[in-house]
């Protein structure tokens, strides 16, 4: 008589070959995880309004809930109905419609109008928006660094986080096929947890740390470090929640599949003293599946 196949010790070769994918698909899905939390909060409706903050916050050294600036622009407004500029050599008006709006919610929607086609078509359509023709240019270059953040680099994220998805499904096969049992749901809730662990903890500090009250405007004397810290802390609340999301989706994953083992493991553990108190035989695979998995 064969020896029942879940009796049978697995070989080393097939451990070893579940550790390592094991590893290998942690470090793929972490970095899977990390692109995908980058693709979420560059996604056009997470980061315009964050870009629409940051340029406004930067551009109000009073604070985005100022309303003296609001006052000079009703008395400009009643000169020219049509609309104002406020920054010369860019053509966005703000109109009376926007003027209705709250300081901090009429600014954001001012820049907006900027942000916008910054995101969709980069520094070239950000200076496209210059009023004379001849700096548009100049004001491409003026946008500096924020030409980053564009829905071409989301786009690419997206990607990159696609691939290293499939990548991880591939290497998942060997780590399920070497696993045994309720060790599959082990091995599988490990490795999510392992690879979404750091990145939700990091990223929950911050966000406890991004919802204390925001700081008051910087004073010329703090520098770019002081609006720096302003800008920073006046983003942070829109850009946090999106990538906290895409690292709390496997970790609650990975819980649950840990969870779920251990209930199982626990329901046959019982059901086979049970089995031996009532004087059933136990059958070596039940044996082994209660001690080996």
């Amino acid at each position: 008589m064969k020896p029942d196949r879940a009796s049978r010790p697995r070989p080393y070769r097939h451990v070893g070959a579940k550790w390592t994918a094991g590893l290998l698909l942690s470090a793929v899905l972490s970095l899977c995880l990390v692109a995908a939390s980058l693709a979420a909060a560059t996604s056009e409706k997470v980061v315009v309004p964050a870009l629409s903050i940051a340029m406004a916050a930067a551009f109000s050294p009073k604070g985005l809930d100022d309303a003296t600036e609001i006052a000079k622009f009703e008395a400009m407004l009643a000169k020219s109905p049509e609309g104002i500029r406020p920054i010369a050599g860019i053509d966005v008006t703000v109109t009376a419609k926007d003027l209705a709006l709250p300081p901090r919610e009429m600014r954001i929607a001012f820049f907006g109008k900027m942000a916008l086609p910054l995101y969709r078509g980069g520094p070239e359509a950000f200076g496209r928006l210059a009023t004379n023709p001849k700096n548009s240019k100049k004001l491409a270059d003026q946008a500096g660094p924020l030409g980053i953040v564009s829905a071409s680099n989301h786009n690419a994220l997206v990607v990159t986080a696609v691939v290293l998805g499939f990548v991880a499904m591939l290497l998942a096969v060997p780590l399920v096929l070497f696993s045994r049992g309720s060790g599959r749901l082990v091995s599988a809730g490990i490795v999510l947890m392992v690879a979404s662990l750091p990145g939700s903890a990091v990223l929950t500090l911050a966000r406890l740390a991004s919802n204390r009250p925001p700081p008051a405007p910087p004073i010329p004397e703090q520098g770019i470090g002081g609006m720096a810290s302003y800008v920073g802390a006046q983003c942070l609340p829109v850009l946090l929640p999106p990538m906290q999301r895409v690292f709390l989706m496997p970790l609650l994953a990975g819980f649950a599949l840990l969870v779920a083992a251990a209930v199982g493991s626990v329901v046959r553990i019982v059901r086979a003293r049970r089995a031996v108190l009532s004087g059933e035989p136990v059958g070596p695979s039940e044996d082994a599946r209660t001690g080996q998995e």
